[in-house]
């Protein structure tokens, strides 16, 4: 059996202590820097029997058990391989990526009444304002009416929908004005490229949405992959059960009521072939803001309830859709439903 040092170590001080975070099992480990040392020279491959003549045999095995030394062959070490092959970002966008994927949501009543942090905390002014009008905005605003006008006015989040299906008309609707293609157009040195109804970074629109249908009138429930090139579903799977769902949606239990859930995944390498920078990471996640917005705007002119959240468990939602959470991510979802009456 060989070992060597894990790739995807993040190292830092925290107080006293030397602390060694691995990003992609989110498992820490507090190390004197001599240790650091050493690991630094297993760069490659070596006989664990000779890693634990260097280390001790207590100390190797509880890194190889949290994964700060990988085995050779092992899935951990195939998956640090795939994200060498694939990410062209740095270290940075890896460990931002890993690291908050990690994260656990606990549904919590308080946070149906809009509570989202310590109440022990001042709450921050919802204005920042100097005071002055230097230049009075006000009457050159007029009065703006239309359906754009007041499909803006009326956007709202839901979080109540009655449970009763929708038709494959607002399916069809909502997945073609938020995530469908209006335009093919070619550049004569990036080749073609996709207009649609929200901006992307570079036009590379890295995002694919896949729809949980659950009330539909006349679509089988299952979990589905759209095809913007046909304007089609692709039936992967069956829908999963409400109940897992709800988790994979940060245990909020509205979802449930929800008459289709989508989630948005990033297909990394379509802004790579572009953008090999980190900064482009966040740029994908301001895009999936982009369409985030259009599906609040196309829901609420069709009279449904719109609703959007990164609250979404990334692994677990990547496993349902058969991603290899390397090369293509998961990153946000959204749901509609027809509205509660009172809502």
């Amino acid at each position: 059996m060989r070992v060597r040092r894990s790739k995807s170590l993040v190292a830092f001080w925290e107080g006293e202590s030397f602390v060694l975070h691995n990003y992609l099992t989110n498992s820490q480990c507090r190390v004197s820097p001599g240790v650091a040392t050493l690991l630094h020279e297993l760069t490659e491959y070596r006989p664990k029997a000779e890693v634990i003549e260097i280390l001790g045999d207590a100390l190797v095995n509880s890194l190889v058990e949290q994964q700060f030394l990988i085995t050779e062959g092992s899935p951990a070490s195939r998956k640090e391989s795939a994200i060498d092959n694939t990410w062209q970002w740095g270290i940075e966008a890896r460990h931002f990526h890993y690291v908050t994927q990690a994260v656990r949501f606990d549904h919590q009543p308080e946070l149906e009444r809009g509570i989202l942090g310590p109440q022990s905390v001042t709450r921050p002014d919802l204005y920042k304002d100097y005071g002055r009008s230097d230049v009075d905005l006000r009457e050159g605003l007029g009065s703006r009416s239309g359906e754009l006008w007041d499909t803006l006015r009326s956007r709202r989040t839901r979080r109540k929908f009655t449970r009763q299906p929708v038709t494959v008309a607002d399916l069809s609707t909502v997945l073609f004005w938020t995530w469908g293609q209006q335009m093919l157009r070619t550049h004569p040195d990036l080749g073609e490229y996709l207009l649609k109804t929200s901006p992307s970074g570079g036009a590379r629109h890295p995002v694919e949405v896949y729809p949980i249908v659950l009330r539909v009138d006349g679509v089988q429930p299952g979990t589905y992959h759209y095809s913007v090139k046909r304007h089609a579903l692709e039936r992967l799977t069956e829908a999963p059960a409400e109940t897992q769902l709800v988790d994979l949606c940060g245990d909020q239990p509205w979802i449930a009521d929800a008459a289709v859930v989508f989630f948005m995944t990033a297909v990394v390498t379509r802004s790579m072939w572009k953008y090999n920078n980190s900064h482009a990471y966040r740029v994908v996640l301001l895009d999936a803001g982009h369409l985030g917005q259009t599906f609040h705007l196309v829901c609420t002119n069709i009279d449904l309830a719109p609703f959007t959240t990164a609250a979404i468990q990334g692994p677990d939602v990547e496993d349902l859709l058969g991603l290899d959470g390397v090369s293509e991510i998961a990153i946000y979802a959204a749901a509609m439903g027809r509205p509660m009456p009172a809502d």
